[in-house]
């Protein structure tokens, strides 16, 4: 479920008329759909004394002037009067405002517009998606008109966000494999470098910000930090590695961590894992979200990924992405697919990364090979040969691993699979008791366990780069 919740002063002025273009956006953004074809709930928060009387759920005078309180049935549920809660619109409101829709519901799943910078904060400070709206009386919001707002929305709202923990797994392989008649022993070599010691130390840099929630001030010295470190790994600053900057989120400029593996010939290998991490409710991210499993263990093993494969020469190009915003519904790569649309990049595949480190306690080195199996169907054949790829270079590269099958979960190949390019990734699906909360430490990590999954990764980067 999709909530976009409207502060009532972003689409009121302040003489108690709406806004030119109210009716044609609410209208535009209740008719959006979502990739399961569901379309948001529309809510509403107000703390204007005006807005309404008694117990502010039935008797709302001025929606019904205004013509809008048919965009927000039914009104008990979906307009929530900030002083009846006992305060003005902030943190404490918005989640009561949640909760009468859908209790519990993860606060990543709501999109706050409002044209308040102290409540766009508010909003942020709670794992809210916030989008701070200009319109023709403020100024210095992220998104201006009207106009503009409904295709912001429609990004912030595209994918469903099914729990990357709970989605059944399925398939049509499992189990340990028997290896290559013919061991290509230079790939070995490679995957013999993978360095446990190199992931820890990578992962604890990671943890010591205390917090990547996309809304910390904090997430610029993230980016910088990744930065930095594809470039100690021999790549080159503003040439191999760059940023990629997808605008504002959480009331904090957000950029990706793009390096590039020049290949010798054509084609690309997108491998990708997503920095940003987050706790949920009554946790604080922006205080404490460690994020070790999720998904510094991805970040992680990309960069080592990059630092082994520096001076290795394959046909195929690599471009290994630090993604923000992933928690936000995958903002920064779907950013990002965009671009690679736009411009026609040579996507061969995409190979996710995302919680590799904490291995199954009844299946201790069980790994799921996750391949596309949804819609659209065009891209689900070449998607399942390249995962058994994988499959294979696990057997041949980290032959300790117990391969399943499983398909997509909620994660940043998502994007991808909706543009068709075929993606993979690989999850240890295992329930962590740590998923977005604070005791997703480095102490809960297996890394003999992260670095098999690594090496079947690198394995399978440099079998298809080969090609």
């Amino acid at each position: 479920m999709k909530i976009v919740l409207f502060d009532i002063e972003c689409i009121v002025e302040q003489n108690g008329r709406l806004l030119p273009g109210v009716h044609e956006m609410l209208a535009a953004i209740r008719s959006l759909k979502d990739s399961e074809g569901y379309s948001p709930v529309l809510a509403l928060i107000s703390g204007s004394p005006q807005a309404g009387k008694g117990d502010g759920g039935r008797n709302v005078n001025l929606l019904d002037d205004l013509g809008i309180g048919n965009y927000f049935e039914p009104i008990a549920q979906r307009v929530t009067f900030a002083r009846l809660v006992g305060a003005i619109p902030d943190s404490r409101v918005l989640r009561a405002a949640i909760d009468k829709i859908k209790r519990d519901l993860p606060a990543t799943e709501v999109v706050f517009i409002s044209s308040v910078r102290e409540r766009i904060e508010a909003a942020s400070h709670i794992g809210i998606i916030a989008v701070l709206f200009e319109g023709p009386v403020r100024s210095l919001g992220n998104i201006r008109w009207f106009t503009g707002l409904v295709p912001a929305v429609a990004r912030l709202i595209e994918f469903t966000s099914a729990d990357k923990q709970r989605t059944k797994p399925s398939g049509s392989f499992e189990g340990r494999f028997q290896k290559s008649l013919t061991i290509n022993q230079g790939i070995a070599a490679h995957t013999g470098l993978v360095s446990e010691a190199n992931m820890l130390k990578s992962v604890q840099k990671l943890t010591d910000f205390g917090t990547r929630f996309s809304g910390s001030p904090k997430i610029s010295d993230v980016t910088s930090h990744i930065f930095k470190e594809f470039v100690a790994h021999g790549y080159v600053p503003h040439s191999e590695v760059s940023f990629q900057p997808f605008g504002r989120l959480c009331n904090q400029d957000q950029r990706n961590v793009l390096c590039t593996h020049a290949g010798t010939g054509n084609g690309l290998i997108l491998v990708c894992a997503h920095y940003d991490s987050i706790t949920f409710r009554p946790q604080d991210p922006m205080v404490s979200a460690p994020g070790a499993d999720d998904n510094a263990s991805g970040v992680a093993a990309v960069l080592e990924m990059a630092r082994i494969l520096k001076n290795v020469s394959l046909k195929k190009s690599v471009l290994f992405a630090a993604f923000g915003g992933e928690e936000q519904n995958f903002v920064g790569s779907s950013y990002c697919r965009d671009l690679a649309v736009q411009d026609k990049w040579p996507i061969d595949v995409v190979i996710n990364l995302d919680m590799i480190a904490v291995n199954p306690p009844l299946k201790p080195f069980r790994v799921f090979v996750e391949f596309d199996q949804d819609d659209p169907p065009n891209n689900n054949a070449a998607s399942k040969t390249f995962a058994q790829v994988m499959r294979q270079a696990a057997a041949d590269y980290a032959p300790k691993l117990e391969i399943h099958a499983n398909k997509l979960q909620r994660s940043d190949y998502m994007p991808f699979q909706a543009a068709e390019f075929p993606c993979i990734g690989a999850n240890h699906y295992s329930g962590a008791s740590g998923y977005h909360n604070i005791s997703d430490t480095i102490d809960t990590l297996n890394f003999p366990y992260m670095t098999e999954v690594t090496k079947m990764v690198l394995g399978t980067i440099i079998t298809i780069g080969q090609t």
